[in-house]
């Protein structure tokens, strides 16, 4: 079984529909308690609370689809979906190589 397919299975027992999206972004982002904000929007000087995998819609606009405790893991879930599938054209990475 894939890493793409295994995280989703633990996490959450579904797997998204990777065939509604054109683009994965993956960001780090930090949860200050009060509101969640990705890290290239405050500065990369803060340790990220978690890593997230979001798709971008082929009609526009995105959402997250997991949250990660690690890069290694969104980039593995990228390298997944980009492998199975074709219709995944881009991957926006936004986290900083000293998170990896």
């Amino acid at each position: 079984m894939s890493v793409f397919i295994s995280l989703w299975t633990v996490k959450y027992s579904v797997t998204p529909s990777w065939l509604l999206y054109d683009a994965i972004e993956i960001a780090a982002c930090i949860d200050s308690g009060d509101d969640i904000e990705r890290l290239e929007d405050v500065g990369f000087d803060e340790k990220p609370s978690y890593f997230t995998v979001y798709g971008h819609f082929k009609a526009g606009g995105c959402e997250a689809l997991i949250d990660l405790d690690n890069a290694k893991s969104c980039r593995s879930i990228v390298e997944s979906a980009k492998q199975r599938f074709k219709n995944i054209s881009e991957v926006y990475d936004f986290i900083p190589d000293k998170f990896s």
